[in-house]
């Protein structure tokens, strides 16, 4: 190959993620004909190569200009016409040493070094193309497909689904850009692989789109199949009226959970609280001392809990009895009403029955949220202890559920003063079981051996940035900042999704090393992402708000080499759809059924 072909200029400055190329003044057209065809010169995310001893630099594309100088003459009265010299910018963002492309810099060019545009060979290592579909196990490489690039069409972008899960992934974009597409064609890309036999993916549906993209509906019989091709999925909605909601018996919950949704000020009412629960748990008498088990998931009897233990916490200092219950009055008034509201009936139970002890609660929650099948050498509780509907995760289970790939967890009808308490809630006992795993005398397994995916889904709903208005952060932000932290030394890996980036954690936000970034138009979401990512991306980030539906950005570990993805057509897709406004005006007979959605709504 004759090098001449491919040279187009040279490096006439360097600073420490940035060169400028100045392109040679023989290329009249942004064009280069080599003998392996005509090629682009200075397209946008296109990549160049810079020859440093015998290594190559890599740098992307990100800018062109053309300037114009004039040329200085000694004879001041000589007239002289403006010489152009047209710059490109360019990101450095690896090094291609021995036939392999290592993301990073660890050395950089000089002044005048030569500058040539990618051939074959360079944009296989580059993308990876020589490598197998996978190359161990322990190692699978990038080898999950999850669309093409942008710029070079004959070549596939491919992440590494260790990194981008194992090292949390954020994938970010307004509205409408495609995030959930993109999240969907992603877990259906890992399960088109023919040596996946089982993943856990649980989704936090907060929009209530994602059981289409893995089940498909049978119209004519009004129900849905919970299995197509590779992928069984498991459907958690939040419907008081499906017989199979959500429910998370309110003896899951720990302290802090019960604080704050009783928000128990401190002072007298925390105490109070935490002496009751923790005397409700080992159901201890009057005069018996309990023990410091407030954060035990053990069951314990609600009506106990609220007729005999609160009023036995408030009653231990007899001389400020008064004051002990004028201080506690607004925490119990919150008590009492969520005791009798039904729409917190999936936490606390029917308001008029308690829910009763039952072998293995925890562990059947557990099992049907992370989509494992049921244990056949483990005893339930029988339907004359629990009748059946009463906790629809405890059923599943008794009738031997299966294994389910994705679980999708659909908030979208939860009552929004709890999102954050039961997201909260959710992540809490998913980290703390993965915890305990690392005991292997007890789980009989390796610490990581048993990784779950969590997709968190609008996250900026219930992980916001505190911004110091509100007396304590929510509960929600801790617990995935904890996640965020902790999670991957035992197999917990995060895929935040959120359209506001400004208004999401920016702990949990700074933990991602992978990013998927959609279109962003918000100048407060570009200037805070741009703050989050490494500086070397700062360049390549300014033509987001330019970018069309399912075009991205993808960023970090995942990749072999940033790029501009064409994400994979989603098929099936999430219920994500733009509404059709005009198509509603030109079909006015079109209409829904109100009364029956209202009947629903209203419980009828």
């Amino acid at each position: 190959m004759a090098t001449s072909d491919y040279e187009i200029g040279r490096v006439v400055a360097v600073d420490t993620a940035q060169i400028t190329i100045e392109l040679s003044r023989d290329l009249k057209a942004l064009t280069r004909v080599t003998y392996e065809g005509s090629v682009e010169v200075g397209r946008i995310n296109s990549y160049v190569i810079i020859p440093v001893g015998n290594r190559r630099i890599v740098a992307m594309v990100t800018k062109v200009v053309l300037t114009e100088e004039s040329e200085l003459r000694a004879d001041t009265t000589m007239v002289t016409l403006p010489s152009s010299r047209r710059l490109m910018k360019a990101t450095m963002i690896g090094t291609i040493e021995d036939k392999k492309f290592r993301q990073g810099i660890s050395l950089f060019p000089i002044l005048d070094s030569s500058v040539y545009i990618t051939s074959k060979d360079d944009l296989d290592i580059i993308f990876g193309s020589n490598q197998t579909s996978y190359e161990s196990e322990d190692k699978p490489g990038y080898c999950i497909p999850i669309g093409k690039s942008a710029i070079f069409q004959d070549y596939q972008i491919k992440i590494d689904p260790d990194a981008f899960f194992g090292k949390h992934a954020a994938v970010i974009g307004s509205t409408g850009s495609g995030k959930s597409c993109s999240i969907a064609t992603i877990l259906q890309s890992i399960l088109e692989q023919d040596n996946v036999q089982q993943t856990r993916f649980i989704i936090l549906d907060t929009n209530g789109e994602y059981r289409s993209a893995f089940q498909k509906k049978i119209e004519e019989k009004d129900c849905w199949i919970d299995a197509i091709d590779n992928c069984k999925c498991l459907y958690i909605p939040t419907d008081p009226s499906d017989k199979d909601r959500l429910t998370i018996p309110y003896w899951f919950m720990n302290s802090e959970d019960f604080i704050r949704l009783f928000r128990a000020a401190p002072g007298v009412q925390r105490p109070v609280l935490i002496n009751a629960l923790s005397c409700a748990r080992d159901e201890v008498t009057e005069l018996e001392q309990c023990s410091a088990t407030a954060d035990n998931p053990r069951y314990f009897n609600k009506s106990a809990f609220r007729y005999r233990y609160l009023e036995n916490a408030l009653t231990r200092d007899e001389l400020n009895l008064a004051r002990a219950r004028e201080n506690s009055s607004t925490m119990l008034m919150r008590i009492y009403r969520l005791l009798e509201d039904s729409r917190f009936e999936f936490l606390f139970g029917p308001t008029s029955s308690e829910w009763p002890y039952v072998e293995h609660s925890l562990a059947s929650f557990l099992r049907d949220i992370l989509g494992m099948k049921s244990n056949p050498d483990i005893t339930l509780s029988g339907e004359d202890n629990l009748p059946p509907g009463e906790l629809p995760f405890y059923d599943r289970q008794r009738k031997g559920a299966g294994a389910s790939n994705v679980v999708i967890i659909d908030l979208s009808l939860l009552a929004s003063e709890v999102l954050e308490n039961v997201t909260a809630l959710i992540g809490r006992l998913i980290l703390e079981f993965l915890q305990r795993l690392s005991d292997q005398e007890v789980s009989k397994v390796q610490r990581g051996y048993f990784p779950v995916v969590l997709i968190l889904e609008e996250a900026q709903n219930y992980i916001k940035e505190h911004t110091g208005k509100s007396v304590e952060e929510s509960i929600s932000k801790q617990v995935f900042e904890r996640v965020a932290r902790e999670g991957r030394k035992f197999g917990l890996g995060l895929v935040v999704a959120s359209q506001r980036p400004s208004e999401l954690s920016k702990t949990v936000l700074s933990q991602c090393n992978s990013f998927i970034v959609h279109r962003l138009q918000n100048p407060e979401d570009l200037r805070y992402f741009k703050e989050i990512v490494p500086s070397i991306y700062g360049q390549l980030l300014d033509q987001l708000p330019a970018l069309v539906p399912r075009m991205a950005l993808v960023l970090g570990e995942c990749v072999q080499a940033p790029a501009l993805v064409e994400m994979r057509e989603v098929n099936p897709a999430p219920s994500s759809k733009n509404p059709k406004f005009y198509k509603s005006w030109v079909n006015p007979e079109q209409e829904p059924d109100v009364e029956a959605v209202c009947a629903k709504w209203e419980g009828i």
